[in-house]
């Protein structure tokens, strides 16, 4: 019986895995707004997304270019006077 004890510990430490799908990472409901916000205003930069919708300017970057990869964003133009179109 004791002999089985280091098999068990061995497999209860045993690192593990974890996958995370590309774009999980981000809720649909901010996406949504942010979304929304574009349609209305093609030329809101990170900072006033964040501003109005209450999250950091760095959390709307990710939802940029998470909605870039699934192509419902595409940028037009310079980072700095550029717009943005939803599809």
């Amino acid at each position: 019986m004791l002999t089985a004890i280091p098999d068990g510990l061995t497999e209860a430490f045993r690192p593990q895995s974890f996958s995370v799908a590309p774009g999980s990472e981000i809720s649909s409901e901010i996406s949504s707004e942010i979304l929304r916000l574009l349609a209305a205003e093609p030329t809101l930069s990170a900072r006033r997304l964040g501003e109005r919708i209450g999250i950091t300017s760095r959390a709307v970057e990710k939802h940029l270019a998470t909605l870039q990869r699934l192509g419902r964003l595409l940028r037009h133009g310079s980072p700095r006077a550029g717009r943005w179109e939803v599809r």
